[in-house]
């Protein structure tokens, strides 16, 4: 059975019965030798673990962990604003298209049918501002209807006062009582004249809360 084995072969199994050969773990340091870094550092696994769970522990550092937690707050905060400024910016964005459709399907129209349907869109924003401007005189104590039906008879009757102010009287310089002057407002005030507003009902609904003057500076 050994018959095959030349003399090198016999030495090494009597080395090995004998105990004198010696066979060393593959990255495992030579007998005597000191250990090097990476033998230091590839020490036993808990040890390592030890050594990192001791780094990383939040209470060995009070700072860093109260910096950590900063940072985390001020990342979702961010984070919230972001998302609001996208789901505003998508509203904003699904609005204009909306728009932008139905101004297409509109101008898509034959040309009579929508000038008719611009100008009924017109009279219709045009009421809804008469309504907002007559419950406006109503509630000023500066309306008087019946000093203005005396003072202004083409007018007509009193209940009619205020809607003669908001649709002629005003432009015409029409005072609608006796505190308050139509022309010396639009003279303080040009640019309530030039955007069509009617005196009293710009006063009372904005320029009250606005701060403006019912008469031009003396001298100005």
């Amino acid at each position: 059975m050994h018959a095959g084995r030349g003399p090198r072969d016999r030495r090494v199994v009597a080395a090995m019965r004998h105990g004198r050969g010696r066979f060393r773990v593959l990255g495992s340091p030579e007998p005597g030798a000191s250990p090097s870094k990476t033998d230091r550092c590839q020490g036993p696994m808990d040890q390592c673990q030890g050594q990192r769970l001791r780094m990383s522990d939040p209470e060995q550092d009070p700072t860093q962990a109260a910096l950590q937690a900063m940072l985390r707050a001020e990342i979702l905060a961010l984070r919230e604003q972001i998302a609001q400024r996208d789901a505003e910016i998508a509203a904003l964005l699904n609005r204009s298209d909306i728009a932008a459709w139905e101004t297409r399907r509109l101008r898509a129209l034959p040309g009579r049918l929508f000038d008719r349907l611009r100008r009924l869109a017109l009279r219709l924003r045009h009421r809804i501002a008469l309504r907002h401007q007559l419950a406006a005189l109503s509630e000023s104590p500066l309306f008087d209807a019946e000093w203005y039906a005396r003072r202004y008879p083409d007018c007509g009757r009193p209940e009619r006062a205020a809607e003669h102010y908001l649709l002629k009287g005003a432009f015409a310089g029409n005072d609608p009582g006796p505190g308050f002057d139509t022309r010396a407002y639009y003279r303080a005030n040009p640019d309530v004249a030039a955007a069509g507003w009617p005196a009293l009902a710009h006063f009372h609904l904005h320029g009250q809360a606005e701060g403006r003057r019912l008469r031009p500076v003396a001298g100005g």
